[in-house]
């Protein structure tokens, strides 16, 4: 199945190249509400502040962007009587980080009228305590409500995954956790990984982009996160952990890479439309120490633009593989 970090992915590979100068001003910090139903194998996270998103056009347009580019997000409007930017607080995604494991869930703070779900065909039942709204269709994510405001959306298999192991003493690993409180303070989307980058690679389609993501560079990154500020100027920043400096220099020898090649098609494409070359002009690359970082400040219709472009690319909608047996 495909990963939570798909997310992440999709708009680090499209952009590794995500970045702020400086911290944004602070959103709302992760709700502890949503930390304590985190399944205990999860190794990649990734939250949205929906409260701050849906408040204004240009949080709306990324939220866009970011269910174009990761569809189990697209799945929140199609949960009938809810909608995510009315409805949601915000949003943590938690996944295991392995290309056959199908454990995603997506976490949800916000309110949820049960009578309205069941009003238009959801149906109810309970399960290991937890009342559950079914779907008609077998392809449709299931929700669980886990508290009075806490949620979780995913397939049968992940919920009552989640559901029968949610009181085990096991719990996610605590520097994922606290690398979580720490983005979600800063930025209004954000993304961790903790996932062996063999895994993660396995979970990126065949295309002319795999090569590169399976090679050795990727295969040194210990640690990647992503973290956006919406507003006229789009703040972004991703930052990678790798095992040695020179590993470092090296992965930002490829996200150069990246921006050059999408600037050079932009100038093969020779099209009337807002060009994309000129979006990466301020991309800042930076190493210290093992620690990669790439910065970058886009308006509204530039981050539109370059994440269009990186869809023409086959960055974000390759089909992903499918399950193992």
């Amino acid at each position: 199945m495909m990963l939570a970090f798909r997310a992440a992915v999709g708009l680090l590979a499209a952009a590794a190249l995500f970045g702020a100068p400086q911290p944004a001003p602070a959103p709302g910090a992760l709700d502890p509400a949503l930390l304590r139903h985190v399944p205990a194998d999860s190794r990649v996270l990734a939250g949205i502040d929906m409260a701050r998103l849906g408040s204004s056009a240009s949080g709306r347009a990324l939220f866009s962007l970011l269910q174009a580019s990761y569809p189990r997000l697209a799945a929140l409007n199609e949960w009938p009587g809810f909608d995510p930017l009315r409805d949601a607080r915000q949003i943590l995604v938690a996944a295991a980080g392995q290309a056959s494991a199908n454990h995603t869930v997506i976490l949800v703070r916000g309110s949820f009228d049960l009578a309205a779900m069941q009003a238009q065909g959801l149906r109810l039942e309970v399960f290991e305590n937890a009342p559950v709204l079914r779907p008609a269709g077998k392809e449709a994510p299931w929700a669980a409500i886990l508290e009075d405001d806490v949620a979780a959306l995913g397939s049968q298999e992940s919920l009552q995954r989640l559901l029968v192991r949610r009181n085990s003493a096991d719990k996610p690993d605590a520097g994922l956790l606290a690398r979580a409180r720490e983005l979600s303070g800063r930025y209004d989307f954000w993304a961790v990984s903790i996932a062996p980058s063999a895994d993660l690679a396995a979970a990126v389609p065949e295309g002319q982009w795999s090569g590169i993501l399976r090679g050795d560079v990727l295969a040194a990154v210990q640690e990647s996160r992503l973290g956006i500020e919406a507003g006229d100027s789009n703040r972004l920043i991703a930052e990678a952990v790798l095992r040695t400096a020179k590993d470092a220099a090296a992965l930002a020898e490829v996200v150069r890479f990246f921006a050059g090649v999408l600037q050079l098609t932009e100038k093969i494409r020779g099209s009337k439309a807002p060009p994309a070359a000129g979006l990466l002009d301020g991309l800042q690359v930076q190493t210290e120490g093992n620690l990669m970082r790439a910065t970058l400040v886009l308006s509204g219709a530039q981050l539109q633009t370059l994440v269009r472009r990186a869809r023409d690319l086959d960055l974000l909608n390759a089909t992903p593989p499918p399950p193992a047996p």
